[in-house]
């Protein structure tokens, strides 16, 4: 029985190792794989901001709605407060944190609670409730944001 010289071979392996070829080939990989990371984050990053800018012209939109021609319109105000569930329905499963989910339920609770008074003649309650439902949509914004990176 031969004996093995695994001294020779670790040596031999670790010239093969050391050669530039095969460090040119282990940088491309590992910069390759660094590329599509960043560019997963990016797109992510761009996504969230996309459905944000969504999410206040839905939010705007809805507000503004409130407190036009048509805000005595049931059918009308409940179209914004579906597009306001889809919306946030989106924003989170793009933010899947439990505090966005927090912050989110609390804020589609005060614009069902607004939308409760779709048509009644109790205009201090109805601003009342927009207000809160302004205060929730900041706070709801502020977690988002948080989550974003952006400074206060």
């Amino acid at each position: 029985m031969q004996n093995f010289d695994w001294l020779k071979l670790s040596s031999s392996l670790l010239e093969v190792l050391n050669s530039p070829l095969i460090i040119a080939i282990l940088g491309g990989i590992l910069a390759t794989w660094l590329t599509g990371r960043w560019q997963q984050k990016a797109q992510l990053f761009s996504l969230r901001v996309e459905v944000l800018k969504k999410l206040m012209d839905v939010d705007g939109d809805w507000y503004d709605s409130l407190f036009g021609e048509r805000r005595d319109d049931v059918l009308f105000i409940a179209q914004k407060v579906g597009e306001i569930i889809k919306v946030t329905n989106m924003v989170q499963g793009l933010f899947p944190y439990e505090d966005v989910g927090t912050s989110r339920k609390k804020y589609t609770a005060s614009v069902a609670d607004r939308m409760k008074l779709v048509g009644t003649a109790d205009n201090a309650k109805t601003d009342e409730l927009a207000d809160v439902s302004g205060d929730r949509f900041r706070e709801f914004l502020e977690t988002l944001f948080k989550h974003l990176g952006v400074p206060r």
